[in-house]
């Protein structure tokens, strides 16, 4: 069976760190945290003395309680050593790391939400040729997997650059919308500056959207801002008055705002300050909820007011169903709302979250397929209707065959 689909578009991936753990140290294999003892580690696998690696899931282990320093000490005791979890929210180092990043001996060795990004941004960054050869190996992997657009989600003036020197030089095959990250409120004017500068150098395949925060973190972590979940009480450097300021002046500056919102009181909080700055500001622009895996009737309902898109990533699901009916409560009636969504008429797309999950097409049919005999409301319509760029770029499309693909035509040349 052929399918041909014009213009695949993944609408929330993380370029840059979809490259670097392609070549990079992965963790997703291990089913106990002394596993690491087995891992093949390569020189690649270090940045200056920093071994880093990613993918690990407590609640893929017997026990599914979180890891200490105490393992990664008796088998890492030379270098810091930082493994981020699957979901890309949480951390675990040695102690060696938290000592270089100023943390005392009786720290346990994980780092979650601000503290695990604090921690991140402060590892040794890559060499411009070394960022730019994950773009270009990322760029293969979407290719490969028949997307030719992408919506990126962690941008800075490092990858912007690199990123345009690419398409310069012809060796990009995707279209991409870059959002800017800003990791801290005292950050905004720093990276609004960058995205200001940056929107003078857009070119044909790299454009800039607007900027990204994180507002809460994650259900497999425990960070999720749910309603009904004491284990999920706010953990975010941005505060209400800081949100109100960050979605002002986007809009007025003409970008667009993204927020990772996956709780169902993340999101009410902030489409709660997005109506009132549109009714008392009198401004308004693009509003961007990322994730969206847990969402109440009434915060869908004031949404319709506002100029906003859901971005969903149903392969989640496939994951998360292990665990979601009993971490969630009554809140599990909410989960995954591409049903409610969808019949809305607010505008959906779907993605991978790339390196998080597996950059595929197919994972999220399964998933909207499967997820119907476990209470998720079914999608309206079908899922090419989120999962493609509008309008299509001329002459750029995939064939697949059995789920397999067989060609992908880039601006009309064919490159697989």
């Amino acid at each position: 069976m052929f399918l041909k689909i014009s213009s695949l578009y993944d609408s929330h991936v993380h370029w840059l760190g979809t490259g670097q753990i392609e070549s990079g140290l992965k963790l997703f294999h291990l089913r106990s945290p002394e596993d690491v003892a087995t891992l093949d580690i390569k020189p690649s696998y270090f940045r200056q003395e920093w071994l880093i690696g990613f993918g690990w899931d407590q609640n893929l282990w017997p026990s599914t309680t979180l890891p200490t320093k105490a393992i990664l000490d008796r088998y890492f005791p030379q270098n810091p050593v930082f493994f981020q979890r699957g979901d890309g929210h949480c951390s675990w180092l040695n102690s060696l790391a938290l000592q270089r990043l100023g943390y005392d001996s009786s720290h346990s060795g994980i780092l979650f939400e601000d503290d695990h990004f604090k921690a991140y941004s402060s590892l040794p960054t890559q060499a411009d040729e070394q960022l730019r050869e994950s773009l270009k190996t990322a760029t293969r992997m979407f290719n490969e997997a028949g997307f030719t657009h992408i919506r990126d989600m962690t941008c800075n003036e490092q990858q912007w650059n690199q990123a345009v020197s690419l398409d310069n030089d012809g060796e990009l095959s995707l279209y991409v919308q870059e959002n800017f990250l800003c990791e801290r409120p005292q950050d905004l004017e720093s990276v609004l500056s960058q995205a200001r500068k940056a929107r003078g150098q857009q070119t044909k395949h790299v454009t800039v959207q607007g900027i990204k925060i994180f507002f809460d973190g994650t259900l497999g972590s425990d960070t999720a801002y749910l309603s009904k979940c004491t284990c999920s009480s706010l953990k975010s450097a941005w505060g209400q008055t800081d949100i109100e300021n960050l979605i002002s002046r986007c809009w007025s500056d003409g970008f667009e705002v993204a927020i990772h919102t996956i709780g169902d009181e993340a999101a009410h909080q902030v489409v709660s300050i997005a109506r009132k700055i549109m009714a008392t500001n009198k401004i308004t622009g693009w509003l961007n909820l990322e994730h969206v895996e847990v969402l109440r009737p009434e915060t869908l309902q004031m949404l319709k007011a506002l100029h906003v898109r859901c971005h969903m990533q149903p392969c989640h699901w496939l994951s998360d169903r292990l665990w979601l009916q009993e971490k969630l409560g009554d809140l599990y009636k909410y989960a995954f709302p591409w049903g409610p969504i969808s019949r809305s008429r607010i505008p959906l797309h779907f993605g991978s979250d790339s390196p998080v999950a597996r950059i595929s097409f197919w994972d999220n049919k399964k998933a909207l397929s499967e997820s119907v005999n476990f209470d998720i409301q079914e999608l309206k319509g079908e899922i090419l209707d989120y999962h493609c760029f509008f309008p299509p770029a001329a002459g750029t499309y995939s064939i697949f065959e059995d789920n397999n693909l067989k060609e992908l035509h880039f601006d009309g040349v064919r490159i697989i």
